[in-house]
């Protein structure tokens, strides 16, 4: 298993121009966020088309994934989908829940989902589990008899177990990789190559 990038270095940040208005939300949901969910929410982009940073290769011509994000601390069962915006949280919650279901007792809000699409990503904003993250089951496939289970004791304690891992069958070495100035995808350095035959190249 190869890392190339761990935590928030998985995220891209948020402009400083680009605020949200709370005030505006708690209106439309009734919720007052927990404080380091909203932390997150101000800081990072939450989107479900731009959340995580992709990360591709230019092999042969062509750009292919070089693999995907996972949560470390349940690495078999957690691969890291995308993160909602607040507006696409109230759809997301309008859409699959009904005003009876059990996440509105328990105070929780989706806020995301796993990389299958299968499990939801939620958020505690009650008072005895303000800023608890869970991953909601309907099927209770991720842990049997459980439809809410508790995976982290706040998001930033949740980022801090990702990571981006190469995909098994790459046969490309972490140290052969290089960008330059200005491109989103990643270029595979020639043995005997110099880096500094590269222009502008980042590493």
């Amino acid at each position: 298993m190869e890392i190339l990038k761990k935590s928030f270095a998985n995220f891209r940040t948020k402009s400083l121009d680009d605020n949200i208005n709370f005030e505006e939300f708690i209106k439309k949901s009734g919720i007052i966020l927990p404080p380091l969910y909203k932390a997150f929410v101000q800081s990072f982009i939450c989107s479900m088309d731009n959340t995580i940073i992709p990360e591709r290769v230019l092999i042969n011509g062509y750009k292919d994934y070089l693999g995907y994000v996972y949560y470390l601390p349940d690495i078999e069962r957690l691969g890291v989908g995308d993160f909602f915006s607040l507006e696409e949280s109230l759809s997301v919650r309008a859409k699959l829940y009904d005003l009876n279901d059990e996440i509105f007792l328990k105070k929780l809000f989706p806020i995301g989902t796993d990389a299958s699409g299968h499990f939801i990503l939620m958020v505690g904003y009650g008072e005895n589990n303000q800023d608890k993250i869970f991953v909601e089951s309907g099927d209770q496939s991720f842990v049997a008899n459980e439809r809410f289970t508790l995976i982290a004791n706040d998001i930033f304690e949740f980022v801090r177990g990702f990571a981006f891992i190469l995909l098994d069958d790459l046969t490309i070495n972490v140290n052969q990789l290089y960008r330059n100035w200005g491109e989103d995808f990643w270029r595979v350095r020639e043995e005997g190559q110099d880096s500094s035959s590269s222009e502008h190249s980042v590493k």
